[in-house]
């Protein structure tokens, strides 16, 4: 049993999407300067956006009587401060699989760590045969808090596995009160973000071969819910709206215009993703949406090739100059997703998507293809051998190749990536977008896209220049047979 003091959970949660190893390895100086200009990056960009999903569990953790602390993923934790709670909770991507198996390593004698998120759930069986006293949240975590406490409390260890019933359903929300309790929005972590992270829609339309939840039905929270959420938020001037949907243009026409014209009334800048080219014909939706967003996603991945899983991003690629000048009549501030390294693409690729965004002026956000474990990308990988690489840290889409595509050289495609980046993303050719947006489309809409622009050159040009300068090219691997 606990005593009343022990009632704590410590949320170990991703708080720094920039890395700071990644967003300060290119800076000539150290020391404080360093640190300030690391946290107005963070801060100004994609750097500082709380895990909502993390908010969510600890909102239903309070609601049980139990206080809740929020660390950094990555940070170190001595072992006594980790004695002081009753849990200890982390969530992890695909590229946070070695953490957590470290973390599992040095708390192996605890009957109280658990773990949850893409990366855990795709490993769940691998994970509890490794180590057994370690707890997994498998899928989505929402509704097991409660059944988590009362197993530890009334018998001191948890099962290996926890799951729900049946996915959630957004639609139904009003029955699954945690979902949408705002109480974890007067923490710290979340209250003192800029980015205000929510969610509308969960599941997407399309079924990209690379995506770790591809093909999952979509719900949508009731429009009434999801207004009375954004005004519990309760956004200053200066915060932003992030919509955490995997795609916003899931949600029906008539219910997105009746949303974003909330939005727009109350002042709020806005940032999402999505299937935009759903929407593009309708003028009043898309003049709506427009008005007041500040950056929208949109994964083209591939100019030239066609993406597996995906026909609205097929359909996008044959009548692309449309829809970008199309996008650009309505000052929607677009950034394009594109990938490299997949089974399609020749090396010359790069130049053809180089000259593309040049010719449009368009602005991209370029990763390498990523095979995240449970995809249908990685399964092919790992069926054809040609996985050489399973350190989960090296699936960063930045500096790391950890797979051979079909027709370049692992070597060819990290070299070419390197240099893409040093033409499309340097300082010059951001500014002369930038100048080229202000004048064409205004203030917001230049800023809008100057945020990923600062992104890639910080956290993925650096990396790549970085292994250009390296003495040949040595894949930094464990190697698999």
């Amino acid at each position: 049993m606990l005593n009343e003091s022990d009632n704590k959970i410590l949320f170990l949660t991703q708080t720094e999407y920039i890395r700071r190893e990644y967003a300060t390895s290119f800076l000539p100086f150290k020391g404080i300067t360093q640190d300030l200009a690391y946290r107005l990056l963070k801060n100004a960009t994609f750097g500082a956006i709380p895990h909502l999903g993390a908010g969510i569990l600890a909102a239903e953790a309070m609601s049980l009587g139990y206080k809740v602390d929020f660390r950094e993923f990555y940070d170190s934790i001595a072992p006594q401060n980790i004695d002081q709670y009753s849990l200890v909770m982390a969530s992890a991507m695909d590229i946070g699989i070695d953490k957590i198996k470290a973390l599992a390593t040095s708390l192996q004698d605890k009957h109280n760590f658990v773990v949850g998120g893409l990366g855990p759930t795709a490993i769940c069986n691998e994970l509890i045969e490794e180590f057994p006293n370690l707890t997994v949240v498998k899928g989505e975590g929402e509704g097991l808090i409660g059944q988590i406490i009362t197993d530890f409390q009334t018998q001191g260890e948890l099962a290996s596995i926890y799951q729900r019933n049946q996915s959630v359903d957004l639609s139904q929300c009003a029955n699954e009160p945690y979902i949408i309790d705002p109480s974890y929005r007067r923490l710290p972590l979340f209250k003192g973000a800029i980015m205000k992270p929510i969610e509308i829609t969960r599941g997407c339309t399309q079924a990209c071969y690379f995506c770790s939840t591809a093909g999952k039905p979509v719900t949508v929270k009731p429009l009434e819910i999801a207004k009375q959420e954004i005004d519990q938020i309760g956004l200053k001037r200066h915060d932003i709206l992030f919509f955490i949907d995997q795609n916003l243009c899931g949600c029906p026409q008539d219910y997105s215009e009746e949303l974003f014209d909330y939005i727009n009334r109350k002042g709020y800048l806005w940032i999402g993703e999505g299937t935009i080219a759903d929407y593009i014909g309708n003028e009043k939706l898309m003049n709506t949406m427009a008005k007041n967003c500040l950056s929208f996603l949109v994964g083209v991945e591939d100019f030239f090739n066609p993406v597996k899983g995906s026909p609205v991003k097929n359909d996008m690629q044959k009548d692309f100059v449309y829809l970008t000048h199309t996008l650009r009549k309505y000052k929607m501030p677009i950034t394009y997703s594109i990938v490299f390294g997949t089974d399609e693409q020749t090396s010359d690729i790069f130049d053809k998507t180089a000259e593309m965004i040049m010719s449009l002026g368009i602005t991209p956000l370029t990763h390498i293809a990523t095979p995240r474990v449970g995809t249908p990308f990685f399964n092919q990988l790992q069926r054809d051998g040609r996985l050489f690489d399973l350190i989960s840290e090296h699936r960063n889409m930045r500096d790391n190749i950890v797979y051979s595509p079909k027709n370049m050289s692992p070597q060819e495609l990290l070299v070419n990536f390197g240099r893409f980046h040093k033409q499309i993303h340097h300082p010059r050719v951001i500014a002369e977008r930038y100048i080229n947006n202000l004048k064409d489309c205004g203030l917001r809409y230049a800023t809008g896209l100057l945020i990923p622009d600062l992104v890639m050159w910080v956290s993925t040009l650096a990396p790549a220049a970085i292994s250009l300068q390296k003495e040949g090219y040595k894949v930094q691997s464990q190697q698999y047979s």
